[in-house]
């Protein structure tokens, strides 16, 4: 049997040096586009791909976050292109949002952190993914399975928390390919042995689990209760696959892992899902995504207004020099940005909704959180495609050539609004609306 490890002890974590107050370095960025391994298709046990960490900010405020996404998006959008078409995993770029305390953002105050308003979440997760949705979807698990470190222990929170302000990321192991009902059915298990658990299974889309320290992985013990367990990604038994290969979202390293033999203690063990009281959880870690396709759709329709204006042509019997004036051009630029502007107000909204229910937790304000965020789901992803989609109606045959590189608006839009599927949203809100149904606790709307 494998020896038990403790996670107090005090051991390096690649991408872990903290620091607060430092300004990330213009040397630093230069080096972000070193090559990465991503086409060798390895898996992997914590292999030196990792780059050197710098000093990692500790941000003090909503405003300062909303600076460093804005910081970070200014470099990411240079190359966003490239990566996708190359498939480049995004290391140095992922350490930079470390660097620059994106990762520590959303830590409570009372432990050092920012502790961001939903609000700033959405902006945030905004800019990001406006500049590469991969690089908004990457940190989405991170921010998500920070606030169940609020349900801990004493001795838990400080640990973690510690840990997440000097820079330390969470993957995901959550989701299973074969699983059919639900968490009810994860075929991953936690074993009691002497003086340690055991967990062995597969897990898939493990979204951000190549460039993460801590991998929360989801699984049932002997009595089918559900726990998640904080395993160390370098932890024995573990390999995070790099296979990864979908059209869209190309670089989020959202492969499988296998659990073979890890074993924790009950230092990394958390209970989930406490569904005798009001839950805010999931509509906070839906923000993100909401965020991530609107981010998608302002992206492919600030592409198509300048392709319009400068390298697009009228068409010829319309008797225009530019087709910036065609008539039909301009009727479909306004429902574009009608569709945009919309779901930006129904994201503001969710946020705002999620604040209040976060400082109130009620029945009530955690069901109007919900409702609102999934409204938000449904109107950012109704954005997404139809952005994504129309962009080439609007800019002509040559807007396809791969020297634009316009299709990964749709590729990637087209993927992520696939992560959870919005006719149940759609649903389970007409049916509160007519019928005054409230969805299962369960639902995760």
């Amino acid at each position: 049997m494998a020896a038990s490890r403790c996670p107090t002890a005090q051991n390096p974590r690649p991408g872990a040096s903290g620091r607060s107050g430092v300004i990330f370095s213009i040397m630093s960025l230069s080096l972000l586009r070193k090559p990465t391994a991503y086409q060798r298709g390895i898996s992997r046990k914590k292999k030196k791909t990792q780059p050197k960490p710098q000093p990692v900010r500790i941000l003090r405020n909503d405003e300062e976050a909303i600076v460093a996404a804005k910081e970070a998006a200014e470099i990411f959008r240079a190359t966003a292109s490239e990566r996708d078409r190359n498939r480049d995993l995004p290391y140095r770029e992922v350490e930079l949002l470390s660097e620059i305390g994106l990762y520590g953002a959303t830590v409570p105050k009372e432990f050092g952190g920012a502790e961001i308003t939903a609000v700033t979440l959405a902006e945030v997760f905004r800019i990001l993914s406006a500049a590469d949705p991969s690089l908004g979807q990457i940190p989405q698990n991170h921010v998500a399975f920070v606030e169940s470190v609020r349900d801990g222990t004493q001795t838990q929170q400080e640990f973690y928390f510690r840990r997440f302000l000097k820079g330390e990321r969470i993957g995901n192991a959550l989701s299973e390919a074969t699983n059919t009902k639900g968490m009810a059915d994860y075929k991953t298990r936690l074993t009691k042995v002497k003086g340690a658990y055991r967990i062995n299974g597969e897990k898939a889309y493990c979204t951000g689990a190549l460039f993460a320290q801590w991998i929360p992985i989801f699984t049932l013990d002997e009595q089918n209760r559900l726990w998640m367990a904080y395993v160390r990604s370098d932890s024995p038994g573990l390999t995070i696959h790099n296979d990864w290969h979908s059209m869209g979202q190309r670089t989020t390293a959202s492969g499988t892992i296998t659990i073979d033999n890890v074993y924790v203690t009950e230092h990394e063990l958390f209970p989930r899902f406490d569904l005798k009281r009001p839950q805010v959880g999931h509509s906070w870690g839906q923000i993100p995504h909401a965020a991530i396709d609107l981010g998608i759709a302002e992206e492919a329709l600030k592409d198509a207004i300048h392709y319009v204006k400068t390298e697009a042509r009228p068409w010829h019997g319309s008797g225009l020099d530019r087709l910036s004036d065609e008539p039909l051009i301009i009727q479909k630029v306004g429902e574009f940005q009608q569709a945009v502007d919309a779901a930006r107000l129904f994201l503001r909204r969710g946020a705002e909704l999620t604040d209040i229910a976060r400082a109130n937790t009620t029945e009530e304000t955690s069901l109007a959180a919900s409702f609102a965020v999934a409204q938000a789901r449904i109107a950012t992803d109704h954005a997404a495609l139809l952005v994504t989609n129309g962009l080439f109606e609007l800019c002509g045959t040559k807007s396809t050539f791969p020297k634009f590189n316009f299709d990964r608006h749709w590729r990637n839009a087209r993927t992520h609004t696939l992560h959870d599927p919005i006719r149940w949203k759609t649903q389970f809100l007409g049916n509160y609306v007519l019928n005054g149904t409230r969805p299962p606790k369960n639902a995760l709307i």
